[in-house]
């Protein structure tokens, strides 16, 4: 499905919610799950507006963007520890569960010196039949791609918080139509299991350039 509305000026679009009902198995779960995140969405909401009007609009946005400026200063610290240069390595998948051929998942990451890196995924397989592909839009900062290096910059950090500061400080480069930035409508119902092959991955790149430093890559197992 492309995005569609679930709710209209906060009435439930039914015939939306009809088409995820009829196509899995428990929809009364499913049905707990959305209706969780909308109540989080409203309560947000609610919570913002009570600080717009106490503070004010304008100084509520400046809050806002001087946290996220104080998470990227933090975040700048850490990664311009690691020594710059560049680091590869690969991963792969055993098959993607229609053919017996391997689905390999690469990285360079490029460590600038100046609190910036870089992860370039140029060399990982096309978008597969399967629903292992990972829809990232071409987000120079998808935080899907970034997890590694977020929970190496929260470690290391004290009292940081985790926002979108630290993605500022990690440019993608997503080849087209791959595994880890596929093209509509590629299959993409399993694509956090190819999000922790690629945490896997980013942590294998980052004991390369700091042995010991962080932890190896796991076993593989996610489902």
């Amino acid at each position: 499905m492309r995005p569609v509305k679930l709710f209209r000026r906060g009435e439930l679009n039914t015939e939306v919610w009809n088409i995820f009902a009829d196509n899995c198995r428990i929809p009364s779960l499913n049905w707990g799950d959305m209706t969780a995140c909308v109540a989080a969405l409203t309560k947000a909401e609610a919570r913002l507006r009570r600080l717009a009007q106490r503070y004010g609009r304008g100084e509520v946005a400046a809050a806002m963007g001087a946290t996220l400026d104080r998470t990227e200063e933090l975040a700048r610290r850490v990664l311009a520890e690691i020594p710059p240069g560049k680091y590869r390595f690969t991963e792969y998948f055993e098959d993607d569960y229609i053919s017996d051929l391997p689905v390999r998942i690469a990285l360079e990451l490029t460590a600038r010196g100046d609190g910036t890196i870089a992860l370039d995924f140029a060399g990982s397989d096309p978008q597969v039949r399967a629903a292992l592909n990972l829809p990232t839009g071409d987000n120079k900062h998808h935080p899907f791609l970034s997890m590694s290096v977020v929970n190496y910059v929260v470690t290391k950090s004290e009292a940081i918080h985790i926002n979108a500061g630290i993605l500022r400080c990690i440019d993608l480069v997503l080849p087209e139509a791959s595994i880890v930035n596929a093209s509509f409508p590629a299959s993409c119902g399993m694509r956090f299991t190819t999000a922790m092959r690629v945490h896997d991955l980013i942590l294998g790149a980052l004991n390369r350039a700091m042995p010991g430093a962080v932890p190896v890559a796991g076993s593989g197992y996610w489902s």
